[in-house]
């Protein structure tokens, strides 16, 4: 158990405030409560443990949390990647932040490839936009509403970036031995890391994959694999 003297707290988001473009709120300040409504599937128990919502503007700040929360013992919550994607939230009393993917909503396209690349908190409308652009008319489910959190796992996927919990950034697929965290993304987005921007094929539609049970081989293959880039067990990984 990790001991903390009185005040270590205000003296830790001191710190992160200064490595960070993005806001870092109190928990309970309106501002806070605006950014952890975007995820209300969030337990009480998380809730009772923060004491910052951090609002990243980008993948930096997502690796400068990462890599913060490490050093100072600390949990990160993921809002803003949909319930069904979103990182368990561990159980005990340590301290937590949630950080909000909202403001990654870069969106950039390559006509050469069809493809799109955007932030997990980009509108479909925006990401829309672009893939038009880029390609001519896209497919119009490209339109529908919510953010580009809801392509995790489905058929166009095309690749993906990721920053694992020992505050690496992965640009899947990858080559060599990397390569599995793409297989890991795939069977289970979020697994392994926090997932930043996903690239869809702007030409076709993006289909969820059919959910099928996973097996025990598979589920155990999943966990090693989590272990191996969440030593710390920031993002939620079982030990």
């Amino acid at each position: 158990m990790t001991v903390r003297r009185p005040g270590w707290t205000s003296e830790a988001l001191v710190t992160l405030d200064g490595l960070l473009d993005g806001p870092v709120h109190p928990p309970y300040s309106i501002d806070a409560t605006i950014e952890l409504a975007l995820d209300p599937g969030l337990p009480v128990r998380a809730l009772r443990r923060l004491i910052a919502v951090v609002g990243a503007t980008g993948i930096a700040d997502v690796v400068q949390v990462v890599r913060w929360a490490a050093e100072h013992d600390i949990d990160v919550v993921v809002l803003g990647t949909g319930a069904s994607h979103g990182h368990g939230v561990r159980t005990g009393d340590r301290p937590a932040v949630a950080l909000s993917l909202s403001r990654v909503d870069h969106v950039v396209a390559d006509p050469d490839s069809g493809t799109v690349r955007a932030g997990v908190g980009a509108a479909w409308a925006a990401v829309h936009r672009v893939a038009a652009d880029a390609v001519g008319r896209p497919c119009a489910a490209l339109s529908r509403p919510g953010t580009m959190a809801s392509t995790l796992g489905a058929t166009t996927l095309r690749g993906a970036t990721v920053v694992t919990g020992d505050g690496v950034v992965h640009g899947l697929p990858e080559q060599g031995c990397a390569a599995e965290l793409w297989w890991a993304f795939r069977a289970r987005p979020g697994a392994v890391g926090i997932v930043t921007a996903v690239v869809v094929d702007a030409r076709y539609t993006t289909t969820v994959l059919p959910r099928t049970r996973t097996s025990p081989a598979e589920l155990i293959r999943l966990v090693h694999l989590a272990r191996r880039y969440d030593p710390a067990g920031l993002l939620g990984v079982p030990h």
